[in-house]
């Protein structure tokens, strides 16, 4: 596969943002996650930015727009292939410094609230992780 037609599949995280914010539709969102994680999954540099563009997500959309970067996130931390698996704890780490600061919004951490729930109430090792790191969160 040429660059070209791998930028067409994973772009850099700012493209990546628009399209992810077009999605509306649960399972457009949870196919289009699936989708792009498959095709991530045996280069790093793809996986990272597909993390960058949860970042981007979380970091620059208000409360209403986040479930497509709740759908993104969720797809990264349940991919079992051991490149995803690797970043588990890097993700996290970082999900919850931005949660941090945005303390102060309070739709948008009732938002983070619900999501954060139903992560460890489907997820062993995200529990396990939380239950490790209080300190962070």
């Amino acid at each position: 596969m040429s660059s070209k037609e791998a930028d067409i599949f994973i772009p850099e995280a700012k493209f990546l943002l628009r399209f992810f914010v077009e999605a509306k539709r649960n399972r457009s969102i949870w196919a289009i996650c699936k989708a792009h994680c498959h095709y991530a999954y045996s280069q790093p540099d793809n996986i990272v930015e597909l993390f960058r563009t949860v970042e981007f997500g979380l970091s620059k959309l208000d409360f209403d727009a986040l479930r497509p970067f709740f759908c993104l996130f969720e797809t990264l931390l349940e991919e079992p292939h051991k490149n995803f698996a690797q970043n588990r704890e890097a993700w996290l780490q970082r999900y919850m410094q931005i949660v941090k600061m945005n303390g102060m919004f309070f739709k948008w951490m009732e938002a983070n609230f619900e999501f954060i729930f139903k992560l460890v109430g489907r997820h062993a090792h995200v529990r396990d992780w939380f239950y490790a790191n209080e300190k962070s969160w």
